[in-house]
């Protein structure tokens, strides 16, 4: 799709876009899924835009600042040298393959394929890829959404990765005691994607949630 500079690249921005997005579809009400990054989006919505979130899956959602400490994404924040590094950091066959064996479980590496790394890299080799990216980090504001996730109030389904170096377990938990009417599931021998290392089990998961009447 398309990544306009006029974009503003945030959070909050993103739950925006979805929310209109589903009044263009005549979408009153859904069950929302957010992994990873998408997580915060999907927390922004269920807060900013209750009525739209009946159910709320966060599939290892980001719910603040932690991951900004990586000494890539403190680099790429700085004027010049983030436009100057990006195309670099984002381009490297290497470079992605080591970020995959660090997002994944050692227990699914074999998910790391030539066409697997193909797929990632295609769309972000464009030039407006790269602008998106460095906005993106440079505008990541998700502290909010770890002090107010007691204000959520819709049912919500916590699945976590046991072994998620990216947004640690523990993010899982802190979510879990601040949301009343949640469940948390860990997934063992799963990193950060277990939308793709367990799939099975994630969409037995969300389809149980999605028949509950409750």
């Amino acid at each position: 799709s398309e990544k306009p500079r006029w974009f503003e690249y945030t959070i909050g921005a993103q739950a925006r876009m979805v929310s209109g997005l589903m009044q263009r579809l005549g979408i009153g009400r859904a069950t929302v899924v957010g992994s990873s990054y998408g997580g915060a989006v999907a927390m922004t919505l269920a807060l900013d835009y209750a009525a739209s979130v009946e159910k709320l899956v966060l599939i290892d959602g980001v719910c603040n600042d932690e991951v900004l400490r990586h000494p890539i994404l403190r680099l790429v924040s700085i004027p010049a040298v983030g436009e100057a590094l990006t195309p670099f950091i984002v381009d490297s066959r290497l470079l992605l393959k080591r970020r995959m064996r660090k997002t994944l479980s050692p227990a699914s590496y074999d998910l790391i394929s030539k066409d697997r790394i193909a797929n990632v890299m295609r769309p972000l080799m464009a030039a407006d890829a790269h602008h998106s990216l460095l906005a993106t980090s440079r505008n990541w504001r998700a502290c909010r959404l770890e002090q107010d996730a007691q204000l959520i109030s819709q049912p919500t389904l916590l699945i976590w990765g046991e072994d998620d170096t990216v947004v640690g377990i523990h993010n899982g938990y802190k979510l879990h005691d601040s949301i009343l009417h949640s469940r948390f599931v860990v997934i063992p021998n799963c990193g950060h994607v277990p939308a793709e290392e367990k799939n099975g089990i994630v969409s037995e998961l969300v389809s149980e949630l999605c028949r509950d009447e409750k």
